[in-house]
């Protein structure tokens, strides 16, 4: 934004001998001497050098992130960003990311989930943000939130979006099979019960045995904790009533076919979906934007509401997603990547940028959430009823506290998958899976030199 600004070097003539014309040119020199120290010390060149905006690079795969860089490009003149799209984390952004740290030329900043913030700080591949005023910043997040990034009392990135759990549901189908929408766990498996007697093509939802994710984001809301460290050790346990609850309640709809066993935006997924045989569907704020341009002609026939809840515990909820911006090792601008991340995470501007080309973006932000809504609700003809921002607003406001993220999460999701694809379908295959899961996840930390508690 800086134009560089050099004045013209205009010696006197040596060919003018008279005194006069001596006495001008010193005179001219006199005052081009006084205008270059007017405008700043040193030379021109150094003047320009300082002026120059900082270039700093970021890695993301998220949508929309080329409209917020471009916007904070075009408001800020002391730093400039270029973004590099990578593949999505678990396909291979993260490993990515680590092999560039370990090579020595990682990018300035980079978006990391929060399941796999953990691996990426004791691995050492991020820095600590406290010493750039990260700390400062805790006020803007939920209670919850902040938990996920300030660890060992370091701030290991900027909140950017969550993904509290909501329901999405189409409301024709709904009133075609003469049903409400499902508040209790207990009504969804009767409601898949009446769907499928009715319409054998039919299913109320997916429970897919490769989205070992949305199986952790369903056990977090029951009020599971796989992972916690008493102590100085870290603790891996299934062996909860929540767990139990979860693996008996989902068992019996997958094994009888009352859900498609079908990972969530796939092509099939995608093609019951687009056929009406999809009733609803499972997701953070973010999957309002896959539903909206994965079934475009369904426009004006979904809806979104609280998901199911239990009975006999408080209101409560888990997520399914959600992302924190982070300076990796060995970036040479960390004021200036802080002053990137600050700005995307927390200003107005960036929501502005982001919610029309992707909408659902739900900032973890505080202030930023009206912002978001305001934009959402402005754009929106895809959904009826109330606003998936009041809904997913309630639903962060109880998501439990307890849950933790292991040190690993992004090997551990992956072993899950593993498990559940090999015993899924099974009488009692989702409980032997997190069974066998927990015992591979134990040994794995244990090869990797942790301390794991029995």
């Amino acid at each position: 934004m800086h134009t560089r600004d050099t004045p013209p070097d205009t010696p006197p003539d040596a060919s003018q001998r008279t005194s006069a014309a001596r006495r001008l040119a010193g005179a001219l020199l006199a005052v081009c001497c006084l205008l270059l120290t007017a405008c700043g010390s040193g030379s021109g060149a150094a003047s320009a050098g300082a002026n120059r905006p900082t270039t700093i690079s970021y890695w993301t795969w998220l949508g929309g992130m080329q409209q917020v860089v471009d916007r904070f490009n075009a408001t800020h003149s002391d730093v400039r960003v270029v973004l590099s799209k990578i593949p999505a984390g678990t396909s291979g952004g993260y490993s990515k990311m680590f092999t560039a740290v370990r090579a020595g030329n990682a990018p300035d900043a980079a978006t990391v989930e929060y399941p796999e913030l953990p691996a990426f700080a004791t691995q050492g591949a991020i820095q600590d943000l406290t010493p750039y005023g990260g700390a400062d910043l805790e006020s803007r997040y939920p209670a919850w939130v902040w938990g996920m990034v300030d660890q060992g009392g370091k701030v290991w990135g900027l909140p950017r979006d969550i993904a509290p759990m909501v329901l999405y549901y189409r409301t024709d189908l709904l009133a075609k099979y003469g049903l409400t929408v499902p508040t209790t766990w207990a009504q969804y498996a009767a409601d898949a019960k009446a769907i499928h007697r009715q319409n054998p093509k039919a299913v109320i939802g997916a429970f897919s045995t490769s989205d070992s994710a949305l199986l952790a984001g369903l056990a977090w809301q029951a009020g599971a904790q796989w992972f916690s460290t008493p102590g100085d050790a870290w603790k891996v346990s299934t062996q909860d009533p929540a767990s139990d609850r979860v693996a008996a309640f989902w068992q019996p709809l997958v094994s009888g076919g009352l859900v498609a066993n079908e990972p969530a935006y796939a092509q099939q997924w995608t093609a019951d979906l687009q056929a009406g045989n999809l009733v609803t569907a499972i997701g953070g704020p973010w999957s309002a934007a896959y539903l909206q341009r994965l079934a475009p002609k369904e426009a004006g026939k979904w809806a979104v509401a609280p998901m199911p809840q239990w009975p006999g515990q408080p209101a409560g909820d888990g997520t399914n997603g959600g992302s924190t911006m982070v300076m990796l090792k060995g970036s040479k601008h960390p004021a200036q990547v802080m002053e990137f991340l600050d700005w995307v995470s927390n200003s107005p501007d960036s929501i502005k940028a982001v919610e029309p080309v992707s909408p659902g973006a739900y900032p973890a932000a505080l202030a930023s959430i009206p912002v978001a809504k305001q934009v959402f609700d402005s754009t929106q003809t895809y959904y009826t009823g109330t606003s998936l921002f009041d809904v997913a607003a309630r639903a962060s406001q109880t998501v439990g506290t307890a849950w933790q993220w292991g040190p690993d999460m992004a090997q551990s999701l992956s072993d899950l998958n593993d498990a559940l694809a090999g015993s899924m379908t099974a009488p009692g295959g989702l409980r032997s899976a997190l069974d066998s899961w927990e015992r591979t996840t134990r040994a794995d930390l244990r090869e990797r030199g942790m301390n794991v508690s029995d």
